[in-house]
């Protein structure tokens, strides 16, 4: 079985259910598989604020930097991974 570290993001709009039923799906599904930290990171308002954003962009912008600049909660959880 493959033990190497795999980050998983999930992008979402809520906060507290989403989040439940996010961890509850990791340690069903992944937990068996591999080493796996999940980083939630919640769109903060909308979830098509980020798609227009990211359509407008001919989503060729990195949809992590367009994460830091929306949501304070996604920038201060994604420094945990990306410095």
């Amino acid at each position: 079985m493959n033990k190497k570290k795999h980050n998983i993001i999930f992008i979402y709009e809520g906060v507290k259910t989403e989040e439940d039923l996010l961890n509850n799906m990791a340690k069903t599904f992944f937990s068996d598989r591999a080493d796996i930290s999940i980083l939630n990171c919640p769109a903060d308002g909308n979830i098509y604020m980020l798609w227009t954003r990211l359509k407008k962009d001919e989503f060729e912008t990195n949809v992590i930097d367009v994460l830091k600049e929306m949501s304070s909660i996604a920038r201060t959880r994604l420094k945990l991974l990306y410095i």
